[in-house]
């Protein structure tokens, strides 16, 4: 019996055994091996292939974004262009690609001159504001704040008194600190006989200025007539703030080129890049109203323009914006007749050092066209821009033959390096 026990036992244990022999002789299940990595030189060839994606990519949206640029820049020339109400006939297509308007063509004399002295009317609209830091320009192009400033730069020189501000119906009063209804304030606060400008809080050109004054038995804008619901209508309809300024009196010799009008000169300064950037005067002109212009000195709207002579204040012949392809000069002024021509401008000399002072005290603005009143006893301020109108000044020569005009030009990307 035992024997047979044993000998059933070991089959099983046999079969244990040989169970555990067959376990004994499979290996062990391990991970499978990781795959071999991409050589070094594939994936350096893909990086790069990714970089170049990517600068062109880049590339691509510089290239649309100067696209754009150049289309906006055109158009705001467009619309200058045909701001002029002219015949076809009178317009120079042909100059509109090399960026000159149709009357900048006739001004400067081309394609007598050269064209590379003169900046051009695409640069002017488009390139000369990038001379001052964008977050600068409100300073100069806010009257309001230009006037804040002008108080506090103690320089030698009065400022145009400020009236008021008008916005949304009502008219803050200076210095009274009070508001008071526009309609109020034109009966209550301006003086008979005054003279008074109202302009945009921002604006160039000379767009939507008028001159007004109270008379004795009525009021009169820009040298005409006009009943008070006129006035305070054309007012009214403005949708921006406005400003009332006091037109400053005149010197004589500058009343006398025409009574009707404020005469202003226009100094443009900028930094002589070969002194250390110390500001320099390059050049400046005589404004003088017309009747064209409705008495404001505009050159825009038909003023005048006379080229001061820097040494001595001494005034050219006056240019005009003309009306066809014919220059126009006047040696006297068309409407009051006086001699222009040979004038001298007063307080020439306290003038130049005035806004050459000013020039110092601002010089993180770099390039400004400053607007000056000559008073009976000096220079006044009255506003500053820092995007100068071009052929106003250019009628008279071009600007980038003084080589330090060219070189501040050229280096603040104005205009490219000159062709041989």
């Amino acid at each position: 019996m035992e024997s047979a026990r044993e000998s059933s036992a070991h089959p099983s244990e046999g079969a244990a055994d040989g169970a555990a022999g067959q376990g004994a002789a499979r290996p062990a299940t391990s991970p499978a091996p990781p795959a071999p990595s991409l050589p070094r030189k594939v994936v350096r060839k893909s990086r790069q292939i990714a970089r170049r994606a990517g600068q062109k990519r880049r590339n691509w949206r510089k290239e649309l974004r100067k696209s754009r640029r150049w289309a906006q820049d055109y158009r705001k020339f467009l619309r200058k262009e045909f701001r002029w109400e002219t015949s076809p006939t009178m317009r120079r297509p042909q100059w509109w690609a090399q960026g000159f308007l149709s009357r900048s063509v006739t001004l400067y004399d081309l394609p007598n001159a050269d064209q590379q002295d003169y900046v051009t009317d695409v640069q002017r609209y488009t390139r000369t504001k990038r001379m001052v830091h964008e977050h600068l320009q409100e300073v100069l192009d806010n009257k309001f704040s230009f006037f804040l400033l002008m108080n506090q730069l103690g320089l030698d020189s009065d400022v145009v008194p400020l009236l008021g501000l008008y916005s949304r119906g009502e008219v803050s009063v200076f210095p009274n600190d009070d508001e008071v209804p526009l309609r109020e304030f034109l009966q209550t606060r301006l003086e008979v006989g005054r003279r008074v400008f109202v302009k945009p809080l921002r604006g160039a050109e000379g767009r939507f200025v008028v001159a007004i004054r109270r008379t004795e038995d009525g009021w009169r804008m820009n040298g005409r007539d006009c009943d008070f619901d006129e006035l305070a209508s054309w007012i009214e309809a403005r949708p921006k703030p406005m400003l009332f300024e006091a037109a400053v009196p005149q010197a004589p010799d500058q009343a006398r080129l025409n009574p009707e009008s404020t005469n202003t000169l226009r100094v443009l300064t900028m930094p002589d890049l070969a002194r250390g950037k110390e500001p320099f005067v390059a050049v400046a002109v005589q404004r003088i109203g017309t009747s064209r212009s409705n008495h404001v000195d505009n050159w825009t709207q038909g003023g005048l323009s006379a080229k001061i002579d820097l040494e001595t204040g001494t005034l050219s012949r006056a240019g005009q914006l003309p009306d066809d392809h014919t220059p126009v000069w006047h040696s006297v002024h068309p409407d009051s007749g006086a001699q222009i021509e040979g004038a001298v401008v007063p307080f020439w000399e306290e003038t130049k050092a005035l806004v050459l002072d000013g020039a110092r005290r601002l010089s993180f603005m770099e390039y400004i066209g400053w607007d000056i009143i000559i008073s009976p006893t000096g220079p006044v301020i009255l506003e500053a821009n820092v995007n100068s109108g071009m052929n106003v000044l250019q009628v008279h020569g071009p600007l980038l033959a003084d080589e330090r005009v060219r070189r501040y030009f050229e280096k603040r990307g104005v205009v490219p390096k000159r062709r041989d």
